[in-house]
């Protein structure tokens, strides 16, 4: 997503007004929902969620800022907005840390799936779920 360099320099600076602690979340998430009713797609939908927010504790004080642009300067601007919330007197330097992936790799890129294909596998379900019980309608 960034550059580990970058996430120092962002960390240090929402650090830059004395707060204890800062956190960085940066988030790019794709949804493509396809939903059937009776075997025919009511609706199909894609949406993109990107951006980043930078949260700062000076005690049991926090505040947040999010920004939706991932370039260096609004990343910056992001971390003084964080900052300003809770001024204090000191500045204080981030530690070195290390990146972790939550996730794991797709098989298949999510992109690369075409609405065809999930809806081949809805049409899949809904016949399965039929055939489990007659009570099952949609």
């Amino acid at each position: 997503m960034i550059e580990q360099k970058l996430a120092q320099l962002v960390l240090e600076t929402a650090l830059s007004s004395g707060c204890d602690f800062s956190e960085l979340y940066i988030e790019d998430t794709e949804s493509n929902t396809v939903s059937m009713i009776d075997g025919k797609v009511e609706n199909a939908a894609y949406s993109r969620s990107r951006g980043a927010g930078i949260r700062v504790f000076s005690g049991v004080m926090s505040a947040y800022s999010y920004s939706n642009d991932l370039s260096e300067k609004s990343l910056i601007e992001t971390a003084k907005a964080a900052a300003a919330g809770l001024k204090t007197d000191e500045s204080v330097h981030a530690e070195a840390f290390g990146a972790i992936n939550l996730g794991r790799e797709p098989r298949v890129e999510f992109s690369k799936v075409g609405n065809a294909s999930r809806i081949a596998l809805l049409k899949k379900a809904q016949r399965a779920a039929k055939e489990y019980s007659s009570e099952i309608t949609q």
